[in-house]
């Protein structure tokens, strides 16, 4: 699944905590990223939808649930370092398969948060055969922006300092640009991403090339230090039922 010859995981962990991010080529075998476009290419068709997202309560028993849960894969997550400093913190996964045909009016526009999970992953699914070398995507990150924290609830206040439309609307302005620098991450069809989504603030980029594109990509996100918090529970189930609606 993995081509764990080419695997450099000091590499990795230096890059996520000096850069907050990493930029990994050929990470998956051929055969991996073939049953991934096959199957999302059987839901493209099977939905006929312009755009869909589809997360793990829907993806059980699926060649996507068989790589996230593979040995192979949890144990290369549990080399990520920032996960560490938390005692006995097991893996644990949230995942999702985004598909978009057609942008709508608010991909016109930044829209950052920070994730619940310490670490995610973004695999570009090449449903077009198109080159390796070709763009697939792109992501607007401003790296390690806050700390880990053991405090849901400072967890929770940060996030609502960002996460409201006040500072959506800011984020939009030229006088964000000035104090904000952003770093923009164009991801290929032979590359995937991984950053501190915890810490690092990210959007999706608005340019042109982006938002009018055909694109599937497989998210990752591991490790939620708040897995056990009754409040934390309550928001992420809240969450999953909106994601349970197709777009």
């Amino acid at each position: 699944m993995i081509k764990k010859d080419l695997i450099e995981l000091d590499v990795i962990n230096n890059s996520l905590k000096n850069n907050g991010y990493v930029i990994i080529k050929n990470f998956l075998t051929e055969n991996t990223k073939n049953r991934f476009k096959e199957f999302v290419v059987a839901k493209i068709s099977q939905l006929n939808k312009d755009r869909f997202s589809i997360n793990e309560n829907d993806l059980e028993n699926t060649v996507i649930s068989e790589f996230i849960n593979s040995s192979e894969f949890i144990k290369f997550c549990d080399n990520f370092e920032e996960k560490k400093r938390f005692d006995n913190l097991k893996f644990n996964s949230h995942y999702l398969i985004n598909f978009t045909r057609k942008k709508k009016k608010t991909d016109e526009y930044f829209s950052f948060h920070y994730d619940a999970f310490i670490n995610t992953i973004i695999i570009p699914i090449n449903i077009n055969n198109e080159q390796s070398s070709n763009f697939s995507m792109g992501l607007e990150l401003i790296p390690n922006y806050r700390k880990l924290t053991h405090s849901m609830i400072l967890n929770l206040f940060q996030k609502i300092l960002i996460q409201n439309k006040l500072f959506k609307f800011f984020s939009n302005t030229h006088l964000f640009k000035f104090f904000y620098k952003t770093i923009k991450i164009k991801l290929n069809f032979d590359e995937i991403l991984i950053f501190n989504g915890f810490r690092t603030l990210h959007s999706h980029s608005i340019s042109n090339t982006n938002t009018e594109k055909e694109k599937a990509r497989l998210i990752i996100h591991v490790y939620n230090p708040f897995i056990n918090n009754k409040l934390d529970r309550t928001i992420f189930k809240n969450i999953q039922k909106k994601r349970e609606i197709i777009n």
